[in-house]
């Protein structure tokens, strides 16, 4: 949804769906709490007669969402980022050339060669022009995707506290300076929020914070994340929180750039958003690519949209008994039809609290949320169904993941129906509506909840359809003993003699069938009892030509008709394709098989023909996770087996398993991969080294996960000795063939192992580049109705719906609020001119002027870009 920043002064307190950081407790907050004893007690002066900034300078202040300048306005950064350090003396005029773009922040890329003048004269430059400056010390050599810390803390002993000091502390650059200690420094490769492995990462910047607070500083110091920028996950689990409590200021900024295969789709830049703003910190995109650069090059104007604000429902309900319903309802203008397999979809938040994990003894936590999420929907005579419900048990928490159920085809199953409806009319639906429901959940559980986007999806239109409810609608017997007729609703196919009959439709919709292409038949069929026992027959049947010469067929399965029962019966068939199908003479059902005599009428209810290929579709495959080992085992560790070991040696994961083993080496911290997504197919990817004569006898290796539940599932294939070539890397890939009935594909899961066995296997296998992939084939069907509560009126246009309550309608009107989905954010793109790798970036073709380039035109000019959202800050 998009909102314009216009909006924000009247949802300056709809803060609803910022949940709690993890591991963010009391103590943590503590003053004391994480104060490391070696380092001097924050706020003491170090006694020194080096510059100082101002005691009682204006500075940019923050709070757990935002930025405020020194007029406790509110600050969305909108702005360029600037090689300076590149050519001091020529780049210096691009600043001003920034500020013609409507920008309000320039990020200045110094490093060890930057002067004090140079940087002074460049800061001086942003002052003149009105602007912020966010001044990084970058080194690709020596910070950038490093995890040693040795220069780094040598940096700011010689640069930012010595060299560049006398510049940075004077009294006019406080108001409008950010320090951004040190541009993606930090470990590279471990984007898991579970890992331990961010530990020197955090204390580095822990002891860094209070290095700039004892020197005087004010401002905000803005931390870069890892992974070479772009790994958020270092500031989950508690760690933001850490970083806060360790500054006596309370004025830290997180940093990401938004670049790579994190970055790389909506979805994940909703999903990091999401976990940035719970962390109860600001953060801001220190830069953005795109353009198509790079190998998973980012949408950079979906990141645009998204930094204006997302808003949502929020609710929040006084629960009073673990049977507490709660309703809300939405009349439409007009009724429409929805019989033709609709969709209906909603966008859910929940709180981890609503999952209600228990440990049943064994170590593994288990979700077992009972509060539910239903959608429902109402026809023109009142009635009510339920579209779908799903429990919080199946739904991943602290993240907004989508809900979609499909409308029933044609007609309602009574299990569907709510409040004492007996029928449905799905052809004249008039209102959709939504249900949170206790369904069970105590009282005392109770979390946040958020709803956004609720979409409906059309169907697709039959080719054909008969439902004969008042009559024959046309159909006749083609040839051979039998007659048609209707009665109740259905279509009467009696049988008057042995053989076999053909019914046909009418000509004139026969003839506007395709019938050159695949098709799909449904139809509805009561068969008697007293068939049963009989080897009957159906058969679809064509004749085409001018001369009537071409016949083609394709066959029903009788034999899946249950006496005394309606059934469905489906096929898709394609029909000979050298047929002449510009010429139809006649299309219908042929019966056969029966045993006379008979006295009841087989009934048809429905007989439909589908173009299964009408709804389009995409199949999109994404990486979801890789492991290169670069740094670590990157969570891999033995699980079950003979005395497994693991190791990482010259950047490969080693296992060493001993004779007769079925080890196995499982990720632990799989469940901190939220990316990893069953919906579709998935497949995992690995390089396998196995040394000469190590297979043995009777060796096998594969893959599995392990869902939310526990339930397991085996990749395919198991991979045997004659698979692998000894002595060799070998390039191997498993796949799921079909999901086990039992196995959870919402929940994150609990494994993702390798296991290795045979009766003589010992020695060490080698795996490199392991990766997890998802093949999602979607449904590429645009809504034909979005409520995306971007407004006070949509927000309104959801009424509380009584009759599908327990609570009031004044409990349920105070309950409902507008939320955050997306809170505001700031960003800075990459990069004014580029060269090299980031030519393809750039903004301007020129270094003084503004000259955009096509990309340039889109940050600048574009939806969402910096002339559109961009406001002026205050300095004084």
């Amino acid at each position: 949804m998009k909102l314009r920043l216009s909006y924000t002064a009247f949802l300056t307190s709809i803060l609803l769906l910022q949940a709690c950081g993890g591991g963010g407790g009391g103590n943590l907050l503590s003053d004391d709490s994480d104060r490391d004893p070696l380092v001097p007690p924050p706020g003491v002066d170090d006694g020194s007669d080096r510059p100082r900034p101002p005691e009682n300078a204006a500075v940019i202040t923050t709070d757990e969402m935002f930025l405020y300048d020194v007029a406790n306005e509110r600050i969305f950064l909108r702005g360029i980022d600037l090689h300076f350090a590149e050519k001091p003396v020529e780049r210096i005029n691009g600043i001003a050339a920034i500020s013609d773009t409507s920008a309000n922040v320039v990020r200045l890329q110094l490093d060890a060669n930057t002067t004090d003048v140079q940087l002074e004269g460049a800061l001086a430059k942003v002052i003149e022009n009105g602007m912020l400056a966010v001044i990084s010390l970058v080194d690709t050599e020596k910070l950038q995707c490093v995890d040693n810390n040795e220069f780094l803390l040598s940096a700011v002993d010689d640069l930012w506290l010595n060299k560049w000091l006398p510049v940075i502390a004077q009294d006019r650059f406080q108001s409008r300076v950010m320090i951004n200690i040190a541009s993606g420094w930090g470990p590279a490769n471990i984007f898991n929020s579970d890992s331990l492995g961010y530990a020197q990462y955090i204390d580095t910047y822990k002891a860094l914070i209070r290095k700039f607070r004892i020197a005087g500083f004010k401002l905000p110091l803005v931390i870069d994340a890892p992974g070479c920028g772009s790994d958020y996950n270092a500031f989950l689990a508690g760690r933001a929180q850490e970083l806060l409590a360790s500054d006596q200021e309370k004025n830290i900024v997180l940093s990401v750039n938004a670049d790579g295969s994190r970055w790389n789709t909506a979805d994940k830049v909703l999903y990091a958003a999401t976990q940035l703003t719970n962390q109860r910190v600001p953060y801001i995109l220190s830069g953005i690519s795109g353009s198509g650069v790079g190998e998973n090059p980012v949408d950079h104007m979906d990141i645009m949209q998204k930094a204006k604000g997302d808003l949502a429902v929020g609710l929040s309900f006084p629960w009073q008994s673990t049977e507490d319903m709660s309703a809300y309802v939405m009349t439409l203008n007009d009724p429409i039809d929805l019989r033709f397999g609709a969709a209906m979809s909603v966008n859910v938040y929940l709180s981890r609290v609503l999952m209600q994990f228990v440990n049943p003894g064994d170590g593994k936590f288990e979700p077992t949320g009972e509060l539910s999420i239903a959608l429902y929907a109402k026809d023109t005579n009142g009635n009510a169904m339920t579209v779908g419900t799903t429990q919080a048990k199946d739904i991943r928490p602290n993240v907004w993941g989508e809900l979609r159920y499909d409308f029933p085809r044609y007609a309602a199953d009574p299990s569907m129906l709510l409040n004492g409806s007996t029928d449905f009319d799905l052809s004249a639906v008039t209102a959709l509506g939504f249900q949170i429901l206790a369904n069970g959940k105590p009282v005392n559980i109770d979390g946040r909840i958020g709803l956004d986007d609720l979409q409906v999806y059309p169907g697709v239109t039959p080719v054909y359809m008969a439902t004969f409810d008042s009559s024959v609608e046309g159909w006749s017997v083609a040839w051979g003993p039998g007659a048609v007729g209707q009665q109740d609703g259905a279509l009467t196919i009696m049988p008057t003699d042995a053989g076999d009959f053909a019914l046909a439709l009418p000509t004139d919709l026969a003839g506007a069938i395709d019938f050159d292409k695949e098709l799909t038949a449904k139809v509805n069929i009561f068969l008697p009892e007293e068939y049963s026992g009989d080897e009957l027959w159906l058969n679809l049947y064509g004749q085409f030509g001018a001369d009537w010469s071409g016949w083609g067929s394709a066959q029903l399965s009788a034999a899946a008709l249950v006496a005394g029962q309606w059934t469905e019966l489906t096929t898709t068939f394609r029909l000979d394709e050298n047929l002449d199908f510009t010429t139809v003479q006649r299309f219908g059902l042929q019966v056969g098989g029966y045993v006379m005599p008979k006295t009841q009428p087989i009934l048809i209810d429905s007989f439909i023909i589908e173009d299964p290929l009408a709804r389009p579709t995409k199949t999109i495959i994404a990486s979801q996770y890789k492991a290169s080992f670069s740094s670590g085992t990157e969570g891999f560790e033995p699980a079950w087996g003979t005395e497994v070991t693991v190791a990482q040696v010259d950047g490969e994961l080693l296992a060493t398993v001993p004779v007769n083993s079925a080890a196995a080496v499982n990720k632990a911290d799989i469940q901190g991969v939220q990316e990893v997504d069953f919906s579709g197919g998935i497949s995992v990817k690995a390089r396998i080294f196995v040394s000469e004569g190590f297979t043995g006898e009777n060796f096998w290796f594969k893959f599995f996960f392990q869902d939310g539940q526990w339930n397991h599932m085996d990749l395919e294939p198991t991979l045997a000795a004659a698979d692998l070539i000894e002595g060799e890397w070998n390039d191997v890939e498993f796949s799921v063939n079909q999901y086990p009935a039992n196995f959870s594909r919402s929940l994150s899961p609990n494994m993702f192992a390798f296991q290795v066995g045979g009766n003589a296997v010992a020695g060490t296998i080698k795996l490199d580049d392991i990766e997890i992939l998802g093949e999602v084939k979607i449904d590429d069907t645009q809504p034909m109705m979005t409520i995306d509560f971007s407004t006070p009126e949509q927000l309104e246009s959801f009424a509380p719906d009584t009759s599908l309550s327990t609570f009031s309608e004044s409990v349920l009107s105070t309950a409902k609020m507008s939320a955050w989905k997306i809170v505001p954010f700031g960003w800075i793109a990459t990069t004014w001119v580029g060269s090299g790798e980031s030519e393809g970036l750039s903004i301007s073709s020129s270094e003084d002027l503004m000259q955009l380039t096509p990309r340039g035109e889109e940050i600048v000019n574009g939806e969402g870009g910096i002339t559109e959202t961009s406001e002026a800050v205050s300095f004084e």
